[in-house]
């Protein structure tokens, strides 16, 4: 959660606006990051489960048929 600029009350994530002022706080909309790592960490555990079901699945037909 960020900080307004203007009075310091803390923003959720996606407000456009200050609960406590009202100033307009769209800029501070950008990645955290923390974000940045969770992405990565998505993207590592998508291909290393999407690698493994090939694998198996490689394994799987080469045994059986």
């Amino acid at each position: 959660m960020a900080n307004c600029p203007k009075c310091g009350t803390g923003i959720p994530k996606g407000s456009q606006f200050c609960g406590g002022c009202g100033t307009a706080v769209t800029q501070l909309g950008g990645d955290t990051d923390e974000d940045q790592n969770k992405s990565v960490l998505g993207s590592i555990l998508f291909w290393g489960i999407t690698f493994a079901v090939i694998a198996l699945g490689t394994f799987l037909i080469d045994k059986y048929i």
